[in-house]
């Protein structure tokens, strides 16, 4: 049999081990690039920081009904306040697949398509992809 061990040679011996292990050279990462300074590559521009950026808005998704119809747009009324959505030389105007025209639309049409908001009461449309004529409901016949 062995003899026994000091407990505390027993503890010198187990952190020698594990310091061993700890002690092992990680490999080398890469330097990073230096960026740029002074000289801007093809391509790029400098960018004026003191000036707030320009923000982009995308056209969102919309479903009204045109309550007045002029040359050039259309009136409908939404959560109580008038929306005024004008019509320009870039709106894409199509009924389903076909083309169509901004003069094809009629008061009482349910309008699909995408706009930009411009103020609190005003839009312009970007593309208008269908649009349904409401069939006025009949009147009540009289009763026999």
């Amino acid at each position: 049999m062995m003899p026994a061990m000091k407990p505390g040679l027993l503890i010198l011996l187990l952190t020698l081990s594990v310091g061993a292990f700890a002690a092992k050279p990680k490999p080398a990462t890469p330097p990073k690039p230096a960026t740029p300074t002074g000289n801007w590559g093809a391509g790029t521009k400098e960018q004026d920081l003191s000036k707030p950026a320009e923000v982009v808005e995308k056209p969102k998704a919309f479903t009204a009904t045109a309550d007045e119809v002029s040359a050039g747009s259309f009136v409908s009324v939404e959560k109580g306040a008038r929306i005024t959505n004008t019509i320009n030389n870039d709106t894409v105007i199509q009924q389903g697949a076909k083309p169509a025209k901004a003069s094809d639309l009629q008061i009482g049409d349910v309008i699909t398509g995408t706009r930009k908001q411009v103020s609190d009461t005003e839009y312009t449309v970007v593309k208008i992809t269908k649009f349904v004529h409401k069939a006025a409901k009949p009147a009540p016949k009289k009763g026999a």
